[in-house]
């Protein structure tokens, strides 16, 4: 019998070859240095001698949806570049896609299904067979009763829109108190809300960014990977010639903010009450939409409410000058304009009143329908027209009594304690998943998935488009033993389980249909990566014609935006209820006092803590300090002053939720009273000191009632000798 592998030996990503166990049987003391991975060539894929070939697909690390051109020699890739003129992605990949093929190969890879043995971070964890770790789930799935309903059973998906989420969704309709939860909202927090808004409850919208000529961010990393980062990329460089004008409204100094044309620097926490107070000068100055009444069914109440968010009291809460406030609300009226909410990856979604009153900004302005606006987007062909999906805030506390985990990167963080409190003490997290990261960690049973472009998946419409795209994602690599395709696992757990008699399709029908409804549309064309050249689908004669030019690399785009048609909105959805916590901002937040301070935490989509980063990646992290690593702390001078605290120091912070190691790192650009803690990526063989959570500084950022975690307070000193 080997050593015994802790939870603790997981998230500390440590424990010797014991960890082969479970994991890739590589010599685990390689990961004390990840240069050492990138010199060690039995740990890279092995290349042949064979003539050099090109390869297309399509990348599925996160929902943008970006081309790939892949080399390859034998079959095998070795370098990924960006499609050129790629319809999506522009010729541009991320960091993370330019390293995606490394992702079969990483040191972290799931190779065999395991359980815990408890939720204590002292719990063991042991190697087990997928078919008895799949009747352990089934028998708690056949042990509950209508008495556990409505949450029994529930699944996160972590990219929804795809075929899959349809058939996750017929799943759960056939298990005890079945539950679809999607990851809190992020590119599209602002078409998300606005459809909750609109009068007609199946309206879909999509940005359009190359008319516009104002965008005005609330958070939104606009410059950092947000949405399709090829698109951004492009508008941005055209600026000069076009005239479009950044507007950021941020309390991070990110690269969003210091590069916009225009930084608004608000307290944090106080996005709401900005938004209401541009709603203020709009109404006031008579620069709103001139059919406003028509469009909306309550301007009254909101006129009502915004009036008591005049620009001198919106400044003393916000720290940004009234005259900043009209000439932002002047702007916005007078140009073609987009507001959108954003959200860090790290630090989650803004509360739903900040939301709604972002929202409400693009409909005052008469944005909603026109060009250079919100323009209403055709349904892709063949998605099924599904209820509205449930976000994890909007769950009861410990009512779910199985949660799984898709093992989708969406690039985006969720807590694990936001996870664990919505679980019940008696019920089970199972995590489809293809490497260790802290959520699968903590995760009861881990049933290992196929890994980036081993499996063909598909991609859909990247968030905010304003028309549909469809492409495949042709896999690169052949699928590692011990995986399970998510459709298989489905297929395992409903043979085991009472009662559900949903039929899992094929992973080849499934997809199959949903390109043969695309097809029977007649919609769109099909640009194809190899030469550049668009076939219309009307000149396919076959479905399979079609399949064959997508199988290729070839990506799907719809005619154009839906015909504009009249929809109503509420710029209050939520009535009374929400004017009055909208109202009650009106007092102020309360300053932390003594020795702490307001916490943010913040990353990069790809590259956080929790994310799927490779080794070649994390290896440039560290040493050319390209992102942000794990615990590094930003720190006013002043602020850092007032702790004992210089640039270069180790501090410690803590709260209720527990306590953590940091790296101060001073900047005259953050707010004083503010440290702003990266969650990632992080650093090799070891986890974030004193937080044995995994988690770095989510696991000191309690989730609040509404779901949110952007904001949490704790104290900073200087840490010494071996303090943790």
């Amino acid at each position: 019998m080997g050593p015994t592998i802790t939870r603790r030996d997981l998230l500390r990503l440590a424990g010797g070859s014991a960890l082969g166990v479970i994991f890739s049987p590589l010599p685990w003391k390689l990961l004390d240095d990840s240069a050492i991975w990138t010199q060690n060539w039995s740990l890279n894929p092995p290349l042949s001698h064979a003539p050099i070939s090109l390869a297309y697909s399509t990348c599925t690390l996160c929902p943008g949806g970006c081309g790939i051109t892949a080399r390859c020699t034998g079959g095998v890739p070795f370098s990924l570049t960006g499609t050129k003129s790629h319809p999506v992605g522009r010729g541009v990949l991320c960091a993370a896609g330019l390293a995606g093929h490394q992702m079969a190969m990483h040191p972290l890879r799931i190779v065999q299904a395991c359980a815990s043995s408890g939720r204590s971070v002292g719990a063991v964890i042991s190697p087990l067979e997928r078919e008895k770790a799949i009747a352990a789930i089934g028998a708690i799935l056949n042990g509950l009763s209508a008495r556990d309903a409505p949450h029994s059973v529930a699944l996160i998906d972590r990219r929804p829109g795809r075929a899959l989420s349809a058939v996750y969704r017929n799943f759960l309709s056939t298990v005890p108190g079945g539950l679809y939860i999607v990851s809190p909202s992020a590119e599209d927090a602002t078409l998300t809300t606005l459809q909750q808004m609109a009068a007609t409850p199946a309206w879909i919208g999509g940005f359009d960014f190359e008319q516009t000529r104002t965008l005005l961010s609330f958070g939104a990393p606009v410059l950092e990977g947000w949405g399709s980062p090829g698109q951004v990329m492009d508008i941005w460089s055209k600026r000069a010639r076009t005239g479009f004008r950044l507007i950021q409204a941020d309390s991070r100094p990110s690269r969003t903010a210091r590069l916009a044309q225009t930084w608004l620097q608000l307290r944090p926490g106080t996005e709401t009450i900005l938004a209401l107070g541009l709603g203020h000068v709009i109404i006031r100055e008579n620069l709103h939409a001139h059919d406003i009444k028509r469009t909306t069914r309550d301007f009254a109440e909101y006129a009502r409410l915004v009036a008591r968010f005049d620009p001198p009291t919106v400044s003393a809460l916000c720290g940004v000058s009234k005259e900043s406030i009209e000439e932002t609300a002047r702007t916005i009226a007078r140009r073609p304009s987009l507001v959108v909410a954003g959200t860090d990856p790290a630090g989650g979604p803004l509360p739903n009143e900040a939301r709604t009153a972002i929202a409400a900004l693009n409909v005052l302005l008469g944005t909603m329908g026109t060009r250079a606006g919100i323009v209403a987007r055709n349904p892709l062909p063949g998605e099924p027209v599904m209820p509205p999906a449930t976000t994890i805030d909007q769950v009861p506390d410990q009512s779910i009594r199985i949660l799984i985990i898709d093992g989708a990167e969406s690039g985006y963080d969720i807590p694990v304690s936001l996870l664990r409190k919505k679980v019940h003490p008696q019920g089970a997290i199972v995590s489809l998943s293809p490497l260790l990261t802290p959520m699968t960690a903590w995760a009861d049973y881990i049933i290992p998935a196929p890994a980036h472009l081993e499996l063909l998946e598909e991609i859909s419409t990247a968030p905010g488009a304003v028309t549909c795209s469809y492409a495949l994602a042709r896999p690169l690599h052949p699928v590692r033993e011990g995986s399970t395709d998510p459709l298989d696992f489905l297929r395992l757990l409903s043979a085991v389980t009472a009662g559900a008699a949903t039929t899992i399709p094929t992973r080849d029908a499934m997809l199959r249909a949903r390109a043969d409804a695309i097809h029977a549309s007649g919609r769109g064309k099909v640009f194809m990566p190899q030469d550049g050249a668009w076939i219309e689908v009307k000149g396919l004669a076959t479905t399979e014609q079609f399949w064959q030019k997508l199988s290729e690399g070839g990506c799907w785009i719809d005619d154009g935006p839906a015909q504009s048609r009249s929809v109503s909105f509420s710029l209050l959805p939520g009535g009374n209820d929400e004017a009055t916590r909208c109202l009650a901002l009106l007092s102020g937040s309360e300053t932390p006092e003594g020795s702490s301070v307001t916490v943010m935490p913040y990353g990069v989509r790809g590259a956080t803590a929790s994310a799927q980063v490779s080794p070649i990646l994390s290896k440039i992290f560290q040493e050319s300090n390209l992102k942000d690593l794990d615990g590094t702390a930003l720190l006013h001078p002043g602020t850092a002053t007032s702790y004992g605290l210089a640039d270069g120091d180790s501090a410690t912070m803590h709260n209720g939720a527990g306590t953590m190691r940091v790296v101060v790192r001073c900047d005259g650009a953050v707010l004083p009273g503010v440290v702003h803690v990266a969650a990632g990526p992080r650093r090799n063989n070891s986890d974030a000191p004193g937080c044995v959570g995994g988690e770095g500084i989510l696991s000191l950022c309690e989730p609040g009632s509404d779901g949110t975690w952007r904001l949490t307070t704790a104290t900073i000193g200087k840490a010494h000798g071996s303090e943790i």
